[in-house]
């Protein structure tokens, strides 16, 4: 009797610390789901005559798209006959991104190329709210704005952008380069989270490993060696997913927020040739 009496009491306390941590685990999973987007989003707004001031540093006008919409800031000749898309990663306005658009300019293979620098809603003074549907809306339209062909370039959250638009335009698409990629946002969410259900909480999922399945065009990928924001292993799984002409340049010693941009680096050199040679 004593010992039924104090099985039936241990085995109440256990279950109620059970019940007790799956409630905290489930509250768990309904903040990180709540505050995603604050997770993966870091927007910062600067003033329009601020950014217009810096733009001037690097010749760059503001661009509208089509609906008239400000969506970025271009750089070069209005008689180009191709541009460069840049879709930068996830903090700062893209006016403080004009570092990537360099190895372009300074290539002879792409010095007269336009060079726009996209910016995501919420960004900068672009009006708005970031989140995956609005930013590939907002980026279809940018590139339905350019009257001919592009090559697009992502970096970290970018890369996700630039897989959307040559999965969705892959006739105007020439070419993508893709600068510290993930497959896709769940693996990136796996790796910083293991213990909570991702794949069942996300919403924001930029699936670039499908994705590029529908793109036929050269793609490049820089991976940084020792980055641990999206580590190596990751940009690697998208590699190898790509069925297209592809190539990767691993930068040795690299993280996340560390590779070189100087346009005489060899993995700009060689990739812009990969992209742009026939």
């Amino acid at each position: 009797m004593i010992t039924t009496h104090f099985s039936k009491l241990l085995s109440n306390r256990w279950g109620r610390i059970a019940g007790s941590g799956l409630l905290g685990y489930l509250l768990i999973c309904g903040l990180i789901y709540s505050i995603q987007k604050e997770l993966i989003y870091y927007p910062e707004s600067f003033l329009r005559e601020d950014q217009i001031k810096a733009a001037q540093q690097f010749h760059g006008r503001e661009f509208f798209d089509a609906q008239g919409e400000y969506c970025g800031w271009m750089i070069g000749s209005e008689q180009a006959q191709k541009t460069v898309v840049i879709f930068h990663g996830n903090a700062a306005p893209a006016v403080i991104r004009h570092y990537l658009a360099h190895p372009f300019q300074s290539n002879p293979l792409t010095a007269s190329c336009n060079i726009l620098l996209f910016e995501y809603p919420g960004f900068g003074h672009r009006e708005g709210s970031p989140s995956e549907p609005v930013i590939v809306q907002k980026a279809l339209l940018a590139l339905d704005s350019i009257p001919h062909p592009v090559i697009v370039v992502g970096e970290s959250l970018g890369t996700g952008v630039a897989a959307y638009v040559a999965s969705a335009r892959p006739q105007q698409v020439k070419g993508v380069l893709l600068i510290t990629p993930f497959n896709n946002m769940a693996t990136t969410a796996d790796y910083h989270y293991p213990l909570l259900p991702t794949s069942l909480i996300l919403t924001e999922r930029y699936p670039s490993d499908q994705l590029l399945q529908n793109y036929s065009g050269k793609v490049a990928l820089m991976i940084a060696e020792k980055d641990q924001v999206i580590p190596a292993w990751i940009g690697e799984k998208l590699y190898d997913s790509i069925r297209s002409p592809k190539r990767k340049w691993i930068i040795p010693d690299a993280d996340h927020n560390t590779i070189s941009h100087k346009p005489h680096e060899v993995w700009w050199k060689e990739s812009i040739e990969f992209l742009t040679q026939s």
